[in-house]
């Protein structure tokens, strides 16, 4: 893709592609009105072509997109929009990203003389109108940063991308063999749905299904709001991000394990302690065996943390210590 541009068309759309890219900058939307977009023929060994550059952006949507695709945009902007009318929802108008697609919007590390350019990752974005997002099994989204190694400069790492996934009035389906790849500096996940499926589970442990497939990959934000379905946080698990925001509209928030929100270090631009909010139709309760951190980076001469953070329990009811 080069330049800015759309295609609109009023039936079906179907892109047979080994792979999708795009110039520099390049904006474009392709659009099935009221019908459906489907992409397919990913290859993972289609080399790029050589006009692929930084920066651009690609919107697909339709009243249901099926990607079983590539799509290479290096910190670019990579959108899916499944549209349709909220007060009379269509069954199967969703988006499906099916098994084994990969969609990349990473940065890069170039060298130029002895100047490297590191950029940052994209965005991804897949926002449902109506329907459910559903991510099939080895299906990869990668928004790290770009980094570089060498004899000029140790270690050089740009900030992470982001990802949001927007289903209010539907269910975030994702695979237990889904692929997230965020390294870098910060990153975000947003998810807001109805309800969370993660593998087969379809209760308030998805959330920490959901967590442990991210892993240690999105240390900005972790933000998840679930409407109609309670939230979670095992014993077991650990979630670090500077930014931390558990929410559900209509059942409990439960947190047993740990969530730290601690600085990353002095001098970085998250050295001040970061924010954890938990917040709940019914109750939020942390139970004895949680811990919540939000401290601020030690500072390496008086070894006391340069600040410290917020913790906001906005509910009905909220417990510490277990209990009912």
């Amino acid at each position: 893709l080069q330049g800015d541009g759309e295609l609109i068309g009023e039936a079906d759309i179907n892109m047979v592609t080994p792979v999708i890219s795009a110039a520099t900058g390049a904006d474009y939307a392709i659009t099935a009105q009221a019908a459906k977009l489907s992409v397919s023929g990913a290859d993972p060994l289609a080399a790029l072509p050589a006009e692929t550059g930084l920066a651009a952006s690609l919107l697909l949507q339709g009243a249901a997109v099926d990607f079983s695709g590539r799509a290479v945009l290096p910190s670019g902007n990579f959108a899916i929009h499944q549209t349709g009318d909220k007060n009379a929802p269509i069954a199967g108008d969703n988006i499906v990203i099916r098994n084994g697609s990969h969609i990349d919007v990473a940065g890069i590390a170039q060298q130029f003389g002895p100047e490297t350019l590191i950029t940052d990752g994209g965005r991804i974005t897949l926002l449902a109108d109506t329907g459910n997002i559903i991510i099939g099994d080895a299906a990869e989204f990668n928004t790290s940063a770009g980094a570089a190694i060498s004899a000029a400069i140790d270690a050089a790492i740009g900030e992470a991308g982001s990802i949001a996934f927007d289903a209010a009035l539907g269910e975030v389906d994702i695979a237990s063999t889904a692929l997230f790849t965020s390294t870098g500096n910060g990153g975000d996940f947003i998810l807001d749905s109805s309800t969370l499926k993660v593998g087969a589970v379809n209760d308030a442990l998805a959330y920490t299904e959901l967590s442990e497939l991210l892993s240690d990959s999105f240390t900005d934000k972790r933000h998840v709001h679930l409407r109609n379905q309670g939230i979670e946080h095992a014993q077991s698990l650990t979630v670090r991000a500077h930014d931390v925001r558990l929410v559900s509209d209509s059942d409990s928030v439960v947190v047993r394990g740990t969530i730290d929100a601690s600085g990353h270090g002095m001098g970085s631009v998250r050295e001040n302690g970061g924010n954890i909010l938990l917040a709940a139709a019914d109750s939020v309760d942390v139970e004895s065996t949680a811990i919540l951190l939000a401290r601020g980076s030690l500072d390496s001469d008086t070894a006391v943390p340069v600040s410290y953070t917020h913790l906001t329990l906005p509910t009905m009811q909220w417990v510490c210590g277990g209990g009912g």
